[in-house]
């Protein structure tokens, strides 16, 4: 009887622990994947949709506002020319800083801006990090589509704060630089959790 409880007691601690490591792994499942994945608020990647409303609310006319910055999402000059850049100004009301979504078959939006109806672009190198964010005629290039993403990580608000994701190269509109002034481009960059990837959007009347 002795022999038999020295087997039986190993077998127990293993079976135990094999018990407690399945209900870690379904844990850990339940969690959303950045949640699996997050180092840091720095540099959590932007992985997936949410399925909490938020304020962005499908096709109609919006203001977009960096999280970094306080500034708004702004066609240099009001220019109405094909490769004009998009940068960052402090608010004004302009059709200029107006943003108008509008969804597509496949559940992508193209943005385009209210004064020259032209359409949100990633430029050259539409692949790179660092490419710059223009606006040229909506031709359907997946360069031109956007899908946008509640920022859902902790201290943002989680119905008003957007990672905005190209199809084409799954990065986000970011401020280059982090910059806090007017005038400074707007690029594209790996979508993680700083505030210069992240835009506050407003909706506004049509």
């Amino acid at each position: 009887m002795k022999l038999r409880n020295q087997f039986y007691a190993p077998a127990l601690f293993i079976s135990l622990l094999m018990t407690a490591a399945c209900q870690k792994d379904a844990a850990i499942s339940d969690y959303p994947r950045s949640e699996q994945t997050k180092q840091s608020d720095s540099d959590v990647p932007v992985t997936a949709k949410t399925t909490v409303v938020g304020s962005f609310t499908g096709d109609g006319v919006y203001k977009i506002i960096s999280k970094s910055s306080t500034r708004a999402m702004d066609v240099r000059g009001s220019s109405t020319l094909d490769g004009a850049q998009i940068q960052q100004s402090a608010w004004d009301g302009g059709n200029a800083q107006r943003w108008r979504a509008t969804k597509l078959t496949n559940g992508y939006y193209k943005i385009t801006a209210l004064h020259s109806g032209k359409a949100v672009t990633v430029g050259d190198a539409p692949l790179n990090d660092g490419a710059r964010i223009l606006q040229y005629p909506y031709t359907d290039d997946l360069n031109q589509q956007w899908e946008f993403i509640l920022a859902t990580e902790s201290p943002f608000i989680v119905n008003t704060h957007y990672f905005i994701r190209n199809r084409l190269s799954g990065k986000v509109i970011n401020v280059e630089g982090d910059a806090g002034w007017d005038g400074a481009p707007l690029i594209q960059w790996p979508g993680t959790y700083n505030n210069n990837n992240i835009w506050e959007i407003t909706r506004l009347a049509d």
